[in-house]
């Protein structure tokens, strides 16, 4: 007799895991089988967005945008990393974000952008994304 069991949702991305089996019945728990051999689930996009978008500190000048960056057990695969988007609030409120790819650093949880003299003390707004196959955004107002 064989039997399959399917367990979906219920392990993590990019993951090993070994099994053991007992068996029951109504005189009890009987003992653990030996360990199956390992099995690693497929790597998938990260589940969680970054936590804790700030901006502020830094020099006249920066733009610091920090972020809590995943964990490792929530980034579901090698080779996580961000994208930074920001804009001036109030002024040109139809243009696209700046944005930038912080791929070469991989998962870190700030950047600093320098901004042109003629916008110190400027609002802005940003949106930060790590990046793997999809995109998590979240608009914080950063004050500088």
């Amino acid at each position: 007799m064989f039997f399959q069991v399917v367990l979906r949702k219920r392990l993590s991305p990019f993951a090993a895991y070994q099994f053991r089996i007992a068996a029951y019945n109504e005189l009890g728990m009987g003992e653990y089988s030996d360990p199956s051999p390992q099995y690693n689930t497929k790597p998938d996009r990260p589940f969680k967005a970054p936590t804790n978008i700030r901006g502020g500190g830094g020099k006249t000048g920066d733009l610091t945008i920090v972020w809590d960056p995943l964990p490792e057990q929530e980034q579901n695969a090698p080779g996580v990393y961000y994208r930074v988007y920001y804009r001036r609030v109030g002024v040109e409120e139809e243009r696209d974000y700046q944005q930038k790819t912080l791929r070469e650093l991989g998962n870190i949880g700030l950047y600093v952008v320098k901004i042109h003299r003629k916008y110190y003390y400027t609002t802005y707004e940003v949106r930060e994304s790590q990046e793997l196959t999809r995109t998590f955004a979240r608009t914080i107002m950063v004050f500088f």
